[in-house]
């Protein structure tokens, strides 16, 4: 997801890979990847050089390969239907403290007794110990981890996730 080197004709020429090409940066990409749900490269050949590569639509989502590695369990487990764990992931800094609506939300919901709510939040989010007071509060178990790096299992084990626009939406639509 870098700089990189071509050469063509005899000279080094550099390529750009633009993976959220604004439209200012369209122009000089020599790669670029849109990964949102039906994009086509239609919409973007008027804008680009003919060499430019497009790479359009959600075939071409960046996911890690622990995802795709887990994609076959985490699809076993649905077939159940049963609600125990929820996953709650609202982005690593969560600027707008979404999680807080979300436990608020949760909390005038009545979840079955043995249910498990996992929060995921990055260690420099702003709402990071209000989320635990909050989280202490509620009538069901909440477990509030920090800076994880076992998002794909968490999502796995979990059967229901209530996630931010993102990356991680296409990390819960794989799983």
């Amino acid at each position: 997801m870098g700089l990189g080197w071509d050469v063509t004709g005899g000279k080094m020429q550099r390529k750009r890979w633009s993976l959220f090409p604004l439209t200012r940066w369209i122009g000089w990409s020599s790669i670029i990847t849109r990964w949102m749900f039906g994009r086509s490269q239609i919409e973007y050949q008027p804008l680009v050089a003919q060499h430019t590569t497009i790479l359009c639509g959600s075939q071409y989502a960046l996911l890690r390969p622990e995802f795709a590695r887990l994609r076959s369990e985490s699809l076993l487990r649905r077939k159940t239907g049963a609600v125990q764990q929820l996953l709650v992931t609202m982005g690593g800094i969560d600027q707008h403290n979404a999680t807080a609506m979300v436990l608020g939300a949760l909390s005038e919901t009545q979840l079955p007794a043995n249910s498990k709510v996992i929060v995921v939040m990055g260690g420099k989010a702003p709402w990071l110990d209000q989320v635990r007071v909050q989280a202490a509060e509620l009538d069901v178990s909440v477990e509030i981890r920090v800076d994880v790096q076992d998002m794909a299992e968490l999502m796995v084990a979990s059967d229901l996730a209530i996630g931010a626009a993102g990356a991680t939406t296409w990390e819960r639509c794989c799983l």
